[in-house]
């Protein structure tokens, strides 16, 4: 906060530096840039205090300790998002039928499921897995003359082998 306070300061002495907001400046008037000592004030009264929002109903059968312990394993949903974005590359599909909602949103979470155990049983991200796996490609070579395939199976590293 004192750093914030310090650079509001800063940026009220150099008022061509101002071209973002800043917590603890506000323009009153005609471009008239203060600083808001009212919000300086409750913040430094509310230094300190933290408070957790929740939906449960039954808040008063759960004590302190057990909403903060779930608020704290946040995380893992965080995390499952950003394994959705980044290595299953899922992105936003929109449908207007409830059973194609369902079916997409099943999918998602059946992806997400499936990465998280490959994650348990080879103890590697999910991102390392798929660099690994894609060194295994077979090639199917097509001879014109006679219609032949002929597959050449792909090279198995140990590393692939134990995946």
């Amino acid at each position: 906060m004192e750093k914030q306070i310090k650079k509001a300061k800063i940026l009220l002495q150099n008022p061509s530096k101002i071209s973002k907001r800043n917590k603890f400046l506000k323009t009153t008037g005609k471009s008239k840039t203060e600083i808001n000592k009212e919000l300086i004030e409750k913040t430094k009264m509310l230094l300190g205090i933290k408070g957790y929002y929740t939906n449960l109903d039954n808040i008063d059968n759960i004590d302190s300790k057990t909403v903060i312990k779930l608020y704290h394993n946040l995380w893992n949903v965080e995390k499952a998002f950003r394994m959705a974005k980044s290595d299953l590359k899922t992105r936003p599909i929109y449908h207007r039928k409830e059973k194609t909602i369902k079916a997409h949103i099943l999918i998602c979470f059946m992806a997400l499921s499936v990465g998280e155990y490959i994650e348990i049983k080879s103890k590697l991200s999910l991102q390392r897995v798929l660099k690994i796996m894609k060194t295994a490609v077979d090639v199917k070579i097509k001879d014109e003359v006679t219609g032949q395939i002929i597959n050449i199976p792909a090279y198995l590293s140990t590393q692939l082998k134990t995946l």
